[in-house]
């Protein structure tokens, strides 16, 4: 029952449960093929050196090189990447399970 919001490119950008005048009013089934997509987006290739180094256990002894640059980065510089690299809801999810999976196995 999802209502969709596109960009420009006609793509999906996000999904509600109810209608969002002037910005979400397409209908959609939730099994559509774009509704479907757009949850489960294929795996993100700038975040496989983490999801490998989570797999091995290795994140934080053999560091990838995106993760030292990153620590290297400037506040600044840290926004500038980050709104390059994840400016869609679909890239933010999958940075926050991400991100989950590491707090879970590295902390808890």
């Amino acid at each position: 029952m999802p209502y969709a919001q596109r960009d420009a490119q006609l793509k999906i950008c996000g999904l509600f449960g109810s209608p969002q005048p002037g910005l979400a009013e397409e209908y959609l089934a939730d099994d559509s093929p774009e509704v479907l997509a757009y949850r489960n987006p294929p795996p993100d290739p700038r975040l496989a050196a983490i999801d490998s180094s989570i797999a091995v256990g290795t994140l934080g002894a053999t560091q990838p090189a995106t993760l030292v640059q990153l620590k290297a980065m400037s506040a600044a510089e840290y926004s500038a990447w980050f709104d390059a690299n994840f400016g869609t809801a679909a890239t933010l999810i999958a940075l926050m399970k991400r991100l989950t999976l590491i707090v879970i196995r590295r902390l808890l």
